[in-house]
């Protein structure tokens, strides 16, 4: 396996199907969570980092010929399904945030283009100026 590093965010569609060429599948494990501060509506910015660049890979990859998307999600879609009495979306952007972007990648699937949305739990990245977090599964 060959590692590249860079941000899919600053790369033009060209780039991104170099990446994708000869590519069966792809894992996005990337974007904001809940965690991370942001200018009121706070929803925008989930929107902006972590649905609208996954819209844009998902039609890059599908155009490519990949086949097979794996997306880690969030045990908070989870929870917003299996308590829909709490409406969680309504009182939680990110929540919210999380489920559009299931919703979303999900209307990408077809017979040719398979899309799985993984609701892990108690996975967490660095954040400068915080502790490290567990990620034990």
């Amino acid at each position: 396996m060959k590692i590249e590093f860079g941000s899919y965010l600053d790369l033009s569609d060209e780039q991104i199907k170099q990446y994708f060429e000869g590519c069966d599948g792809f894992v996005f494990a990337a974007g904001v969570d809940e965690r991370i501060e942001g200018p009121p509506p706070i929803y925008d910015m989930f929107k902006k980092y972590n649905i609208t660049p996954l819209e844009r890979l998902l039609r890059i990859a599908k155009e490519s010929g990949v086949k097979h998307v794996a997306i880690c999600g969030s045990y908070f879609s989870y929870f917003a399904k299996i308590w829909p009495e709490k409406d969680l979306c309504r009182w939680h952007p990110y929540i919210r945030s999380r489920i559009d972007k299931e919703n979303m990648a999900m209307s990408f699937a077809d017979e040719n283009f398979d899309v799985a949305v993984l609701e892990l739990p108690y996975i967490f990245g660095t954040q400068k100026g915080r502790k490290r977090q567990c990620g034990c599964l």
